[in-house]
This record gives structure tokens, sequence and C-alpha cells, in this order.
């Protein structure tokens, strides 16, 4: 089995004497969405000490201004990032009509066709429940949403009492939420689309509106929203993209193209390929025979393996309407260079919505024989419409086993033998075979990873029997375990 391993892109601790703003836009704006009652403005936000921790502070206060009643503060990253793991270690305020959030959202795609992800968000006259959430829809302000609600576990007071992680995986299969450790809600593509737009980071406290009613006279000003760090990783170790040049940063190397067939750079004042990723995309459109392939590509037989691109359609050259489509597949071949069979599909038509990627998949096994594959898309124009397809970060990845939470010794079931590897190295920083929530220490929090998931197997069924307890001397470390937070 092989774990989920995550490098660190983008972060910020706090550290510093002052906000930083080369990584943060402070927003000042009057008016909000969803009935708010505040005035956003830099000043309610800054770095402040508590409890040996340097974090930033979002005060929200009852002084009007200009015509608004309260004030708080909202921070946008200049960072975006697509997929990956996002962590934000914060204590939040509780009290009625308060509304802390930590989310993430595109910067410049209109709401919500690219999607957002709220990694934690809290009605203050529920102390004892915070939710996430995933917005989307392909009709610009109007939104389609799940959510799920996470209670405080038995004995732990209201979340404002204590710094908590809230953390978001995101991954093109699925979105997963968790709080302290624990996957507490998980979309799936059978649930919603997800998306595969950048997003960055939002960090905020909106007063009033509709998720959790106005203040009242029980509402408690000022409150504070402290944020101890943010965090962004990307997935390293376990996926890794088999194509040359799959976001086209190198223009077209490695790759055939035929017909209509152009790269282009991102251009996003122009009427090129618009925001993407790396600093490319391709162009395919035409009645000619406009291909794009890439082969040779090394495989091993028996072997699962998913085909994504992105694909966007752009206003100003739409296909909409039109009978035109983009193909998407892929070819296995032995070591004669025989044929073996395709998968294939198609990945965009007249019906899709314009001026936002979308990303498409395709899986397929690799015959026992096979040892390479080609991969490829194809415009089909039958009728002479007009109209382009763009593609962008294309990838090729083998599918291979991520470790269940809380199986410690990797040997696919969730038992008693994961909770010794746990025992023994308790309190470790160096030994982190245990280390389930990856905070960098063995420690209460990874009992509870594996308390949670006992008896879990790879196969997905449950074993129906009784979870060891730890004996008297590690419980006395998990008394002091669950007030220890650990900061790197």
């Amino acid at each position: 089995m092989l774990t989920a391993q995550w490098q660190l892109t983008w972060a910020d601790e706090f550290d510093a004497p002052s906000i930083n703003t080369t990584d943060w836009d402070v927003l000042t704006r009057r008016d909000s969405f969803n009935d708010e009652l505040q005035y956003y403005i830099p000043e309610q936000a800054a770095i402040a000490q508590t409890e040996g921790r340097s974090v930033l502070r979002i005060t929200a206060t009852d002084e009007p201004l200009d015509g608004k009643a309260y004030r708080s503060a909202r921070l946008e990253s200049n960072y975006s990032q697509a997929y990956g793991r996002f962590e934000v270690m914060a204590r939040i305020p509780t009290t009625k009509g308060i509304w802390p959030a930590a989310w993430l959202l595109p910067r410049d795609t209109p709401w919500p066709l690219g999607g957002e992800i709220d990694i934690m968000e809290h009605g203050g006259s529920r102390p004892n429940v915070v939710s996430s959430a995933y917005h989307w829809n392909n009709v610009p302000n109007f939104s389609q949403f799940v959510f799920g609600e996470y209670h405080a576990p038995a004995g732990q007071g209201p979340w404002a009492d204590d710094f908590h992680e809230y953390a978001v995986e995101w991954d093109t299969r699925a979105i997963r939420y968790f709080v302290d450790g624990v996957n507490h809600f998980t979309v799936t593509p059978d649930m919603a689309p997800i998306s595969s737009t950048p997003m960055s980071v939002i960090l905020n406290t909106a007063v009033g509106g509709f998720f959790d009613g106005n203040p009242d006279g029980t509402t408690q000003f000022p409150n504070t929203f402290d944020i101890d760090y943010v965090r962004a990783y990307q997935q390293t170790g376990n996926v890794t993209n088999l194509l040359t040049n799959g976001e086209f940063s190198n223009n077209s190397n490695g790759w055939l193209r035929t017909g209509n067939t152009f790269v282009e750079s991102h251009d996003p004042e122009g009427s090129h390929a618009f925001d993407g990723f790396g600093d490319h995309a391709i162009k395919l459109f035409g009645f000619a025979s406009s291909k794009l392939i890439q082969s040779g590509v090394s495989v091993t037989g028996d072997s699962e393996y998913t085909l994504s691109a992105n694909v966007r359609i752009n206003s100003n050259d739409s296909i909409t309407g039109t009978n035109n489509l983009l193909v998407m597949w892929m070819e296995f071949f032995d070591g004669n260079n025989n044929s073996l069979g395709s998968e294939g599909g198609v990945i965009a038509d007249g019906s899709i919505n314009n001026n936002t990627w979308l990303l498409r998949e395709l899986t397929g096994v690799a015959p026992s024989d096979a040892v390479s594959v080609n991969v490829g898309f194809e415009f089909i124009q039958p009728n002479n419409q007009g109209g382009a397809v763009w593609v962008d970060s294309v990838s090729l990845t083998e599918s291979l086993a991520i470790a269940l939470a809380g199986d410690y010794n990797n040997n696919g079931v969730v038992d008693a033998a994961d909770y010794t590897v746990w025992q023994d190295s308790f309190g470790s920083t160096t030994d982190l075979a245990a280390d389930g929530n990856g905070n960098g220490v063995i420690d209460a929090a990874d009992y509870t990873v594996w308390q949670d998931n006992f008896g879990q197997s790879a196969s997905g069924l449950g074993a129906n029997v009784n979870i060891p307890e730890p004996g008297s001397a590690l419980l006395l470390l998990l008394g002091a375990g669950v007030l220890y937070r650990r900061r790197a």
C-alpha cells in the first residue's frame, strides 16, 4: 500500500509583525452577499499574540460605519492552487449572528462556475457544530450545494474554547473534509462535479445574514477569529504524470499535432487561452483532421490508468448549439506494436458550459500483454460549423492504492496491530508511521483516527470487533495530548 505524501507549496504562519500584503488582499468592501450586515475594512485584521501563538486576528465589532451596523475583515490569498490539501489552524468565535469561515474560491471565474469549497464555516448560535460545504453550477449566481455538519466530540467543549485544525483534501475523485484529522464529510463525483479550477484561500467573519441570522441582545462584541496558520500542499509520491509536457509549458513538445491544432499562451485579457494551467493550452477546431497525440507511453499490463484533461469553450468562439465534438481516447499496444484495443469518449460538445475549465477523465485497464499506450484528442466537425475547444493540463496516471486511515502497518486492515504501532511510537516526532492526521507527532489525535476506522479493510468491509483501549499510563498521556498543539 502507498501512503499519499504531501509537499508544502505555500503557507503563512502569521509570525511577521504585520499582515503580509504580498500574500493577502485585505478587503475594503461595504456591501456583501447573503444579507450580511458588516463593512469589511483592513483595520479589523491584524497580527496578535495569544497563548504563545502569533495569529492573524479578525475582529468583528458593533461600531457603525457608513450605514453599516458592524465592522469586520476579509482576507483573500493571492496564491491559487488546483487540488491538494489545505489546512487552517484556528480558534473561532461563537456568539449569535456571527459567521466565521475558511474557504476556497477561484479569483477570476464567475461564481459558482469554478466551484466553492467551504473548509469550515460556523453559525455562532450553535457552539458545538461546524460545517463544510461544496457549491457548484453551470449558471452564474445560482448555486447547487451539498454540506456536512460535524458536532464536537463527547467531552470536548464548544469549538471556540480551543484551536482546531480544519482541512480539506481535494483531488479529481473526491473532496474530503477534516476536523482535527477526522474525515467528517466527503464529496464524490456521483454527488457533484469536482472542480478543477485553481482557488484562493478566503478568511473572514461575516455578521448577520441567512447562515445564522442577525445578532441579538445575546451577541457579544467584540469577538475574534484567530488563525494560527494556513498551509497548502500538493500530493506527491503516488501521483506521477506519465505524459511529457502535459501542461504544454514547453509549447507542444512531446505531442503530434495535425490539422487546426494550435498552441496558445494564456492571456486573461485577450482572446487566447485565458486563465489556465502552466503557460499554454492547445486550441482544436476546423474541418481538417485536427488531432493532438502522444505515442509510445510505457505502461504495465493489468494496471488501471486514468487519462484526464481540462477542456474549455470560450463564448467568443463557442461550439454551443453545434454538432461539433471533442473526443479523448487511449489505445494500448503490445511489444510488436499491435493494437490491443482502446477506450474513448466525447469530452466536449455543444451543450457544455462556456468560459470555465471542466475536468474530464477516462479510465481503462491495460491488457496483460500491453507495454505502451497512445493518448489523444480529436476535434470532429460534421457540419462545417464554427467554434473551438481548448485543452490543458493533460495527465495519464496509474491507479495506486492509498493506505487506509488508521492502517499504520499498511497490511490492508485497521486492527489491533495498528494500535501497537501507535502505542510503541507515542510521542515520537521521527517515527511517523502512526501519524494518522499528518501533524508531525504521534499523539492522541492519531489514536482517534485509528479508533474511528477500526475494523475497516481495503475491501471496504468493516469487522464486528471490540476496540482495544489504551493502558492507564497512556490514558494519562492522552489526556495531556488533547491539550497539546505542535507548530512546525
